[in-house]
């Protein structure tokens, strides 16, 4: 766009026999389109929107993590739900080459017939240590005896798997004599990983589960019972679905705990935990943990994300659906159902064949 721009001389000081000068002047302007807060971003993707497809199947996102240099990592599951699938963008979304296979990377588990989701994802910090800004990501797999265990895969910066975790860059543990799911995970200070999910032994409760993994991939048996703890909260299941850390090391987590039997009462719970495993007898009501609800004694309501306030307040998000169970979908509803509980079809994961971006303007 060009516009015309008209320089005039003072007449009071002029001569009156001295015309007027006009000297007109071309300047460039940008190109700039005023966007309200909440558009989409036209600089990101197509018009604020990227969908990227995977190999082999479809794929679903369901973890995003900032990078410091603004790049944006992407976790989530691809191959029909047999393998865990990272993407990583540059910041106007277009998929950075120099991240595994021209920005897309996928893990598979050899043993295992179903790796059914990757929950969580979290990043080193830029600590100065040898593991800065390798990813940490977690969640669950299906064994060749269709057993779901608790999968953490830390990759290197540039997507290959980190060797020196665990077995080859993959954890993988039933953590009990049964079943466990891992759905989030978090980074100490001194680089140990936090887990939080669930786990049951067959023929009990669902109980929420905490773990905690050193740096290599080794259970920190300074934590719980080898590594591990195991909460039975309320008078059912209960799960953790968050993890957020506290300044001091603490560990809050956040989930739902299921009050009677069956989906009759399903509350949100938040229980804090010191270092050591043990449940903080301030937090709560001496117990170490505050279970919730928003409306009534017939109500589904869990807690699905965490985050804690420059002022130690604690935020929960999550989903309230109140019986009869209809078209409502629970935002990270568990995947495995207590015994005897039908699940809706409403409530069962679904997996788009390509997982989608979009960005909005502030």
């Amino acid at each position: 766009m060009w516009f015309f721009h008209s320089s005039k001389t003072r007449s009071a000081v002029r001569s009156k026999t001295r015309s007027r000068s006009f000297r007109p002047r071309l300047e460039g302007l940008e190109d700039r389109c005023l966007l309200s807060p909440g558009q989409l971003d036209p600089t990101f993707g197509s018009g604020g929107i990227v969908t990227t497809s995977f190999p082999n199947g479809s794929a679903g996102n369901v973890a995003t993590v900032l990078q410091p240099d603004g790049k944006i990592l992407s976790a989530g599951t691809a191959g029909n739900g047999t393998q865990f699938a990272l993407a990583r963008y540059t910041p106007n979304g277009s998929l950075n080459a120099s991240f595994g296979n021209g920005g897309l990377v996928t893990t598979s588990f050899s043993n295992s017939t179903i790796s059914f989701s990757s929950n969580a994802m979290a990043l080193y910090p830029n600590a100065g240590t040898a593991n800065d800004g390798k990813i940490v990501v977690s969640g669950l797999y299906e064994t060749a005896s269709y057993s779901v265990w608790s999968a953490v895969v830390r990759y290197n910066p540039n997507g290959s798997l980190d060797t020196t975790f665990a077995n080859g860059g993959i954890f993988t543990n039933s953590l009990v004599s049964g079943s466990s799911h891992a759905y989030a995970v978090a980074i100490q200070s001194d680089g140990k990983m936090v887990i939080v999910g669930n786990s049951q032994t067959s023929g009990t409760p669902v109980h929420i589960t905490v773990t905690r993994l050193n740096v290599d991939g080794t259970f920190d048996t300074t934590f719980g019972s080898g590594g591990i703890v195991i909460s039975a909260l309320g008078t059912n299941d209960s799960e953790a679905h968050a993890v957020a850390l506290q300044a001091d090391g603490k560990i809050d987590v956040a989930g739902y705990l299921i009050l009677g039997s069956g989906l009759t009462r399903v509350q949100s719970v938040v229980a804090r935990y010191n270092t050591d495993g043990s449940l903080d007898p301030t937090f709560g009501n001496g117990n170490g943990y505050a279970a919730f609800s928003t409306n009534g004694s017939s109500e589904l309501y869990g807690a699905n994300g965490l985050l804690i306030q420059p002022d130690g307040k604690i935020v929960t998000a999550g989903t309230q659906l109140h019986p009869p169970v209809g078209p409502a979908v629970f935002g990270n509803w568990p995947v495995s159902t207590p015994t005897g509980v039908s699940t809706p079809p409403s409530l069962v994961r679904e997996w788009k064949r390509r997982q989608s971006w979009a960005r909005r303007t502030e």
